[in-house]
């Protein structure tokens, strides 16, 4: 029989993140699923944020974080996951720059504010655990846009994957490095600084190398060593 833990860790991928470090206890992740009390799906496309009195935890699917320019360019800074925190910086100075719509159909619980703050006062190890979670959260956002600017295309596409795929197995959905990935050519293009064309040979490329495969919203990585070797 499974332990009240396991079975919390299990059924919500908001906890299998902060699992995969080992620092909570049952008493710490139970607090942290009762903020998970409420989810709803959302559509694709849906307008999430800016609303600095809420908190977007995501339970499934993917969403976007981006800013659109004048012009009507759209720039995405990142792809939020499953068991991802939305904008964590909007839990520390109550706003975020940024903006968060939903970029496959999700379902996200959509948290009081200050119900998190008061988690992270009350709790020291629930608190060191948001601080890693923001720590990975910049150099995340750091290497991929080192990434941008050095890189090739195939590069800059190596790299994202790669980045997902680190990021996903923590919270249990990655299998046999095959793992979800319901996000449009559209929006990886404006994560990559590349034209949907481009983005479409390109994935080619990956596919016709037998490197990586994306079919029916999952993404198989069928040679790791050469995807990190584009990577680097």
């Amino acid at each position: 029989m499974k332990s009240p833990q396991n079975r919390l860790s299990i059924d919500n991928a908001f906890l299998r993140g902060f699992m995969s470090k080992g620092r909570l206890g049952e008493d710490e992740l139970k607090r942290l699923s009762d903020l998970c009390t409420s989810p709803r799906r959302i559509p694709r496309g849906k307008e999430l944020l800016p609303d600095p009195s809420l908190t977007v935890i995501i339970l499934e699917g993917f969403c976007r974080s981006y800013r659109i320019f004048a012009d009507g360019r759209q720039v995405i800074f990142d792809f939020r996951i499953p068991g991802d925190v939305a904008c964590l910086h909007n839990l520390i100075i109550g706003r975020t720059r940024q903006e968060l719509a939903a970029a496959s159909d999700a379902v996200v619980c959509l948290v009081p504010t200050i119900a998190i703050r008061r988690l992270i006062e009350s709790s020291p190890p629930i608190r060191d655990a948001f601080v890693d979670r923001l720590d990975a959260e910049e150099a995340n956002l750091a290497e991929r846009f080192a990434h941008l600017a050095r890189s090739s295309a195939l590069g800059r596409t190596a790299s994202l994957l790669l980045n997902l795929l680190r990021r996903m197995e923590p919270a249990g959905f990655v299998r046999n490095l095959t793992f979800p990935l319901a996000i449009t050519q559209d929006d990886l293009a404006d994560a990559l600084g590349l034209t949907p064309v481009h983005v479409n040979r390109t994935l080619r490329q990956l596919r016709d190398g037998r490197i990586a495969h994306i079919v029916n919203g999952y993404i198989s990585i069928l040679d790791l060593a050469a995807l990190q070797a584009l990577a680097t």
